[in-house]
């Protein structure tokens, strides 16, 4: 039985010098930065040619629409003001509107732990009125139903995996 491979593909092979000369620089740099600066930059982009970077982007869950993703931008909004406030408070330098730096350290927390809650609630509706809805759609398709059910408990598994097995080490 042939399975398509050469009678000796495992051998190295074998170059001489005279094969890499054409990739050897004219002129070798006299600077040791600039030479270190080079080996990098060949690295590199040897690199980039081997593994030639592919960013695959995470498909986005059905239910999340423009109103989760505003609920989501406004909440890490006020994350970043309240780190902003705290950094500031931190180094003492106040702006001439801060008359209280902590009372200003208070607002912006207060304001953020407010939108964290909304912003859970509000995901986690949209996502069981989507599998009820999606549930209520294939009700009368047996096959159908329990596809969406084998999706939905799949989905719920993966994220409550770390749970689950914080859970079976405790008991």
């Amino acid at each position: 039985m042939s399975f398509g491979l050469q009678k000796n593909w495992f051998r190295p092979r074998y170059f001489s010098l005279a094969t890499y000369r054409h990739y050897q620089p004219e002129r070798w740099p006299d600077d040791v930065d600039e030479l270190a600066a080079l080996y990098d930059d060949e690295l590199n982009s040897i690199l980039d040619h081997i593994l030639q970077y592919d960013r695959r982007t995470r498909p986005s869950d059905p239910w999340f629409d423009k109103e989760c993703r505003d609920a989501k931008r406004l909440t890490r909004r006020l994350e970043r003001a309240y780190t902003a406030v705290c950094r500031r408070s931190a180094r003492g330098s106040t702006t001439p509107s801060d008359s209280d730096p902590s009372a200003s350290v208070a607002s912006a927390k207060a304001s953020w732990y407010n939108q964290r809650p909304k912003y859970r609630q509000l995901h986690c509706q949209k996502c069981t009125d989507f599998w009820h809805d999606m549930i209520d759609a294939d009700w009368c398709n047996p096959r159908r139903l329990w596809h969406s059910v084998d999706v939905l408990c799949s989905a719920w598994l993966w994220s409550h995996a770390s749970e689950l097995c914080y859970q079976h080490r405790v008991l």
